[in-house]
């Protein structure tokens, strides 16, 4: 399981590779409407989307997997004392990666609308749930990088 530094290492990485999904998806619906950036065509920007969404996901694992016992909980008591926006955010992250694969295999430019949409929407929940996290992360940080004299 991932904890200590190995989990802010994965978390700070999966924080990179969110901007650039966010940021390939963002471009590449922006070359559907014949808005090109750097001169990149679909086709390169499709592939930078894929591999990064590949590599956001197996992060997304790794984080869930690190807080297993978060979701165990949310079984076991339900909805109680459980934060609605981590919730939220599952719910859409789930949804998110469901029509991205499904518009991935198909030729169903709907779906891939609805992989856009609901993707911007997880965007600002996403950064909520980030933002209440840098208290324990500058902690964190503390703890585990700084000398004992910066503490």
């Amino acid at each position: 399981m991932v904890r200590g530094k190995g989990l802010l290492f994965t978390d700070i990485i999966l924080a990179i590779f969110f901007i650039l999904v966010f940021w390939s998806g963002l471009a590449l619906h922006m070359t559907r409407h014949h808005v090109f950036l750097f001169g990149w065509t679909n086709n390169t920007l499709t592939y930078i989307h894929i591999i990064c969404g590949l590599f956001f996901l197996a992060l997304m694992f790794l984080h869930i997997i690190a807080h297993l016992n978060w979701f165990k909980g949310l079984l076991k008591r339900g909805l109680k004392n459980r934060s609605k926006i981590t919730i939220l955010i599952s719910l859409l992250f789930f949804s998110s990666i469901t029509t991205g694969l499904f518009a991935l295999f198909t030729d169903n430019s709907s779906i891939g609308l609805h992989h856009y949409k609901l993707s911007l929407l997880m965007i600002p929940f996403v950064l909520i749930h980030i933002m209440t996290r840098i208290p324990s992360i500058i902690k964190m940080i503390r703890k585990n990088y700084l000398s004992p004299s910066i503490k």
